[in-house]
């Protein structure tokens, strides 16, 4: 799991200024990460098996900062009652606000 992570990274990367990164974007992948990118390029899923190591989020972040965006969204999504998924958001965002309330700015952190 660890290794398809560093995998992706390499695999996906579009850098062209040196060997290393032309052979790492031709190589072959695994297909348990051959897998995952079809599953997030498909529905924007992202799955973790047995708790592993990276997170969704880290998984996330890097599909899409190598470039891999959904075709579709999860269609679960749609079982979701427009109500209940505006109170959700509602909620998360007064979380969110809750504790940004309590951090200093950047300028704040960097002066102490």
């Amino acid at each position: 799991q660890i290794r398809d992570f560093i995998i992706l990274h390499y695999k996906l990367n579009q850098r062209e200024n040196g060997d290393l990164w032309k052979v790492s974007s031709a190589m072959d992948i695994p297909n348990t990460l051959k897998k995952k990118i079809e599953l997030f390029k498909q529905t924007g899923n992202l799955f973790r098996h047995n708790n592993e190591l990276f997170t969704e989020e880290a998984w996330l972040q890097v599909m899409i900062g190598q470039g891999i965006l959904p075709k579709d969204y999860n269609p679960l999504a749609d079982v979701i009652n427009q109500e209940d998924s505006q109170e959700f958001l509602t909620n998360l965002k007064a979380i969110y606000q809750h504790y940004l309330a309590e951090l200093s700015t950047h300028e704040q952190f960097l002066q102490r």
